[in-house]
């Protein structure tokens, strides 16, 4: 399905656009920082580092 692969692919960039930052990208996605760390979880996303600009 093409909606959870787009979600999936929003959640890393705003995971990468902020540096791992959680608070920040759960509010740049516009969500709290409990159901960021929940889609965190479900996508396995703890280890994503920052890309170089």
């Amino acid at each position: 399905w093409v909606i959870p692969l787009v979600t999936e692919e929003l959640f890393i960039a705003a995971t990468e656009h902020t540096n791992g930052n959680q608070t920040k990208a759960a509010k740049m996605l516009g969500i709290s920082r409990g159901h960021f760390r929940c889609k965190q979880d479900k996508f396995k996303l703890k280890n994503i580092e920052s890309m170089p600009v």
